[in-house]
């Protein structure tokens, strides 16, 4: 279960906050989660953005920031991203 909350003491309009519940324990932080619950998250989370509002085209930023940390830590004879 998600939802997203305004911060304590502010409105919506000072941004929202995730809340992510897996089984009856809500996590207080997105950090707390293991990567394949944030992979769940991210994914539940367009599929919600497809189901409201369907678009022809959807534009992600920073989708790959992860990828590219875990694999320039890596020591690998090539390099993956350019």
């Amino acid at each position: 279960m998600a939802k997203l909350d305004p911060p304590e003491g502010g409105t919506f309009l000072d941004g929202l906050e995730v809340r992510v519940a897996f089984g009856t324990v809500w996590k207080q932080s997105l950090s707390e989660l293991s990567g394949g619950q944030r992979s769940l998250l991210a994914l539940s989370l367009i599929l919600a953005l497809l189901f409201f509002k369907p678009a022809p085209l959807y534009i992600l930023d920073e989708v790959s920031l992860n990828i590219i940390y875990y694999s320039n830590s890596l020591p690998l004879p090539f390099s993956l991203f350019i």
